[in-house]
């Protein structure tokens, strides 16, 4: 178990130091979404 953690932490760590995932994770996670918005319509925007 132990060393399960750390392969998470390095493949995680080498993800962030490549492409940068936390910030753009925090800038997701941080914007308002209202309550009738669903998959398609956030899909819509992108067709």
């Amino acid at each position: 178990m132990f060393s399960k953690q750390i392969t998470d932490s390095k493949v995680f760590n080498w993800f962030e130091e490549r492409l940068e995932i936390q910030a753009l994770a925090d800038d997701v996670t941080t914007k308002y979404v209202p309550p009738h918005v669903n998959i398609f319509y956030c899909l819509g925007g992108i067709t």
